[in-house]
């Protein structure tokens, strides 16, 4: 068992001062409400329970005390950002524990994960728009270099009619030279054909990853709900679970009133005996005498 002393608090020694502060209703509107004990007693107590934890830190009373005040308020404050929407462009994640103590604060859990979720949304639908963005860019640009491409193309077809025409107006081996004209115009046809095929596949390999990426963007979304959703329903079935130990608990104290009220009734009526019959036994003692 390895301490550090006034270190680091554990996860664990975390979520045991939750549970510690979240039983017998010890926590009211998020403040500790100390029943048939005092403060100095009280974290005492849950200062000796925490230093019990494996690998965690041991800390006086006192420092535990603070701890939690701590915790609670700059959790408080990051809830409290989140909701006036003041975080910027990165909205902050809670891990489960810090939802479960805000939870136990009476915080208005529900608003914060809706805030939660809406920006989330947002920043998918801004990713997406930015994606069909890029998208349309390229198409156009891909579009303007086809068209770029068929111009020269014709300019070419322009100037080799035109000199066609020249040649036939000179002794030059004209069928010779059209023959090798016609097979360089038709080698660059084919080799901007080819040009052209390698651009649309690149077209069609870019639109393939975004699609992919927008899949995995509303899989990771989905995915995030669902977390989200797991947390409220662990947490609702932690409620619960304290209500049922606090209906146990009334049931037991209901249960040792009754047997205190029928101990009593017994004594009552032993008294009542004892009195009849010590009563009864002096008079006929008087009797006697």
């Amino acid at each position: 068992m390895s301490k550090d002393r006034d270190g680091r608090v554990s996860q664990a020694q975390m979520q045991k001062l939750l549970d510690l502060l979240s039983a017998d209703g010890n926590l009211q509107d998020g403040r500790v409400v100390y029943k048939n004990t005092n403060k100095l007693k009280f974290w005492k107590r849950i200062a000796m329970k925490l230093n019990s934890v494996d690998n965690g830190a041991i800390k006086n009373f006192h420092k535990w005390c603070k701890m939690w005040a701590d915790w609670k308020n700059k959790t408080k404050r990051k809830a409290d950002t989140v909701i006036r929407r003041k975080f910027g462009n990165q909205s902050p994640n809670f891990t489960k524990l810090e939802l479960r103590l805000l939870k136990l604060i009476n915080y208005p859990i529900d608003t914060l994960l809706g805030v939660l979720n809406e920006e989330k949304s947002n920043r998918t639908h801004k990713e997406s728009d930015t994606f069909s963005e890029n998208l349309e860019q390229l198409e156009n640009k891909f579009d303007d270099d086809s068209t770029d491409r068929f111009s020269e193309d014709n300019r070419e077809f322009i100037s080799l009619g035109v000199q066609d025409k020249k040649d036939l107006s000179h002794n030059y081996d004209i069928f010779g030279r059209h023959k090798k004209v016609t097979e360089s115009g038709e080698a660059n046809i084919k080799v901007e054909a080819e040009r052209e095929s390698s651009n649309m596949e690149t077209l069609e390999d870019y639109k393939a990853k975004v699609h992919l990426a927008l899949e995995k963007e509303r899989i990771h979304q989905k995915s995030e709900e669902l977390k989200l959703k797991a947390l409220e329903l662990k947490l609702k079935a932690d409620e619960l679970k304290l209500q049922e130990t606090e209906v146990s608990r009334v049931n037991y104290l209901t249960e040792l009133e009754e047997q205190k009220l029928k101990c009593m009734t017994e004594i009552a009526a032993s008294l009542k005996e004892l009195v009849e019959f010590t009563r009864n036994g002096s008079t006929r003692f008087h009797n006697v005498m």
